[in-house]
């Protein structure tokens, strides 16, 4: 089980950690994450990405028996299946952190806040393509064509999330116009 801390730093500053409650330690990559790229973003934001982070280590382990940590530092270098997952990562989180083969409702759920669930896309892709930055270049060479197509990949689907939020605050608005006309 994953849990997400506060910790006050020696200059009172706090920082945020995905903590695995198991061996009490926090998780290896997402602390890596959060204090190169968002020790300086407040505590609220780091928790936002956090949350975002924690539901994705829960579905990879759910899915494929195993943490993504490990996955990931078993595969860096051809990290497909992590690519792959993002899709069925997008259906986990609509179909309420359930992973199911037969439930698909993209973008229908009338339950599912579709601002937070973009939100959460955004923090694991954020959080993807820190990992492929950071750690697929061997030691000085530069990334490789296979890591950049992957790259442009997470490209995509960040494009994706941008219209998947804004396409489902047209339709609340939309919705609420036509309940206002409704009422005239």
């Amino acid at each position: 089980m994953l849990k997400i801390k506060s910790i006050t730093l020696n200059n009172s500053a706090q920082l945020s950690l995905l903590f695995d409650s198991t061996t009490t330690l926090p998780c290896l990559y997402p602390m890596l994450y959060i204090n190169s790229s968002l020790k300086f973003k407040s505590e609220s934001t780091q928790r936002a990405y956090l949350q975002g982070i924690k539901q994705w280590y829960e579905f990879w382990e759910e899915k494929h028996n195993q943490s993504f940590c490990k996955y990931f530092r078993e595969h860096k270098s051809n990290p497909n299946l992590m690519i792959k997952e993002i899709d069925s990562f997008i259906l986990y989180l609509e179909n309420m952190r359930v992973v199911d083969q037969k439930l698909i409702r993209l973008g229908s759920n009338p339950s599912i806040n579709y601002n937070t669930l973009a939100h959460r896309l955004r923090a694991i892709l954020s959080y993807l393509n820190y990992l492929l930055d950071t750690f697929s270049q061997v030691h000085g060479k530069s990334i490789s064509p296979q890591i950049v197509r992957y790259k442009s990949t997470l490209s995509q689907k960040s494009d994706l999330v941008k219209n998947l939020s804004s396409n489902h605050h047209k339709a609340i608005k939309m919705g609420q116009t036509l309940k206002a006309l409704q009422r005239k």
